[in-house]
């Protein structure tokens, strides 16, 4: 009897060492480790010094005086941004930059703005923003509705997606979850998120491209481009049709009329103006010759019959 006693005592003690085991296995890392005191025990802010990729986070950390408290015994569940994260946020505030030193100066400039001068309590505030003051593991996060942070505003929930304060800007997700370390949990973001409404900044006007000179035609003038003759404007032509071999092409207002040269007259009738500026080509220069010569001979025949009557 004294044998079976002991053997079911043996089991029992056994049995409950293996549950306490296991509650230990299942609980967060500081219950595990002991605190983050424990020797090699590695702490939130331990976890983000040691990536690349969290530079920004270690800094704003530091900026902001908080490095304590993620590096010392605690329960947190942190949300941590990556770089990528903070460049983003800066290019929403207005930086045209990629680098992450000066998204960090932008973000700086900007919290200064709405600090009023001093940047320090905002970005204490939106740090804060990011620590929940329980472990959560990531299937306890998006079973929640919402979460209430360590600054005292509220983060909505919906699957892997957290939704912040500032409606006008792109979202959280859960990018990566339950790192476990000696003062929490940590899940990682990409996205900074924000208590407060933000309006992310105007993107500047396009500068409007130039107009361009017209185009000029600097080919040289030459016999062939030049106009013909009664082409432009109201210059009159001449016509070699009339009774002395050529007439004139007049301009009446916009209307162009031809004036045949009356036998004997060579001031030309009809309804053009022959008094205005008249454009004589080479054949018509000829006729005009022509009559001249015979305008002379007849009136040296009148001379000549003249003086044989008075003889």
């Amino acid at each position: 009897m004294n044998r079976f006693i002991r053997a079911a005592f043996t089991a029992a003690l056994i049995a409950l060492v293996a549950t306490v085991a296991g509650f230990a296995a299942s609980g967060p890392a500081s219950a595990q480790a002991g605190g983050c005191s424990v020797n090699g025990a590695q702490s939130a802010i331990d976890i983000a010094g040691a990536s690349s990729n969290f530079e920004l986070l270690t800094q704003a950390v530091a900026t902001a005086g908080l490095t304590d408290v993620l590096d010392g015994d605690g329960d947190f569940t942190v949300f941590a941004p990556n770089d990528a994260a903070f460049v983003a946020l800066a290019q929403d505030l207005g930086y045209d930059g990629s680098d992450e030193a000066g998204a960090f100066s932008a973000i700086v400039a900007a919290l200064t703005e709405l600090g009023g001068g001093d940047p320090l309590p905002t970005l204490d505030a939106i740090l804060r923003y990011h620590l929940l003051g329980t472990a959560q593991m990531a299937d306890e996060i998006t079973a929640a509705t919402t979460l209430t942070t360590l600054q005292g505003a509220t983060i909505t929930v919906n699957g892997t997606t957290l939704v912040d304060n500032a409606p006008a800007l792109t979202d959280a997700i859960i990018i990566g979850q339950d790192t476990v370390v000696c003062n929490g949990v940590l899940h990682f973001v990409s996205r900074v998120m924000l208590p407060i409404a933000v309006e992310p900044a105007a993107d500047p006007e396009p500068t409007p491209e130039p107009t361009p000179a017209p185009e000029t035609d600097d080919e040289p003038v030459t016999a062939e481009r030049l106009p013909l003759a009664g082409a432009i404007g109201n210059a009159p032509t001449i016509d070699t049709d009339g009774p002395f071999g050529f007439g004139i092409n007049a301009a009446a207002g916009d209307a162009t009329t031809v004036v045949p040269a009356a036998a004997g007259d060579t001031g030309g009738t009809g309804g053009g103006d022959a008094s205005a500026g008249l454009a004589v080509t080479g054949a018509s220069s000829e006729a005009a010759f022509a009559v001249a010569v015979g305008l002379f001979a007849l009136g040296a025949s009148f001379v000549v019959s003249g003086r044989r009557r008075l003889r």
